[in-house]
């Protein structure tokens, strides 16, 4: 993808969150994104609070678009600035269930992830539709990772990446659950949960740290800039 088909992906987001039909279609489409390690050495380099993530509906999939705050704010949208990611299908959830009764985890424990997880996959459909209804302004436009979640994940040199799993929590609000996962393709039992959905922005995610999205919402014809929730 090109920076002008990401642009125009997430102009398409930025309507498509606010129907029902077609939001169903681009969250079903998948459940989790993976940040490989070599991703995250590249993110980290710009000393970056947080690390952005784009939904950008490409060729009737959806696809995470990464980049750091730092770039987004600087608007630096250079292809090595900012990381691909394909949203996938088909985890094994068995493969969770042995680490339940492990004591070692990071910001949840390992059972409230999968409760979250199993919640979203159960819920989505109903959840999206009253949240689109309850909002009036749509679904999420983007998601905010802490550099120091990413740095918490990548601490041993055997993290080969991150899964970014969607989960609903217990106040039913929609976020992406990070697992760590090592070089034998084993699960980690750490799990970090502080990944921001925008809207709303405020507080240390100003609507002006996030370049990517003003400046492809503003080059819609007519539109003077995202609608958001503040």
């Amino acid at each position: 993808m090109i920076i002008e088909e990401i642009k125009h992906g997430i102009k398409e987001w930025n309507e498509t969150r606010k129907m029902v039909d077609k939001s169903v279609h681009y969250m079903t489409n998948g459940m989790y994104f993976e940040i490989e390690r070599t991703d995250y050495l590249r993110l980290r380099e710009m000393d970056p609070s947080s690390v952005h993530v784009y939904l950008v509906p490409y060729k009737g999939s959806m696809k995470m678009v990464l980049i750091d705050s730092v770039s987004d704010r600087e608007g630096i949208f250079r292809d090595d600035r900012m990381f691909i990611k394909d949203f996938n299908k088909g985890m094994d959830m068995s493969r969770y269930t042995q680490f339940i009764e492990m004591d070692e985890s990071g910001d949840i424990e390992v059972i409230t992830a999968l409760k979250r997880i199993f919640k979203w996959n159960l819920l989505r459909d109903s959840w999206i539709t009253n949240e689109i209804l309850r909002s009036r302004h749509g679904l999420f436009q983007a998601f905010c990772i802490p550099i120091d979640d990413l740095n918490e994940l990548f601490m041993s040199e055997t993290q080969s990446k991150a899964l970014a799993v969607l989960g609903l929590t217990e106040n039913n609000e929609a976020h992406f659950i990070l697992w760590a996962e090592d070089a034998s393709r084993v699960i980690a039992p750490r799990v970090e949960d502080i990944v921001l959905p925008v809207p709303p922005f405020g507080g240390e995610h100003p609507e002006s740290a996030f370049q990517l999205l003003i400046q492809s919402i503003l080059s819609i014809p007519g539109n003077t800039g995202p609608k958001a929730t503040k």
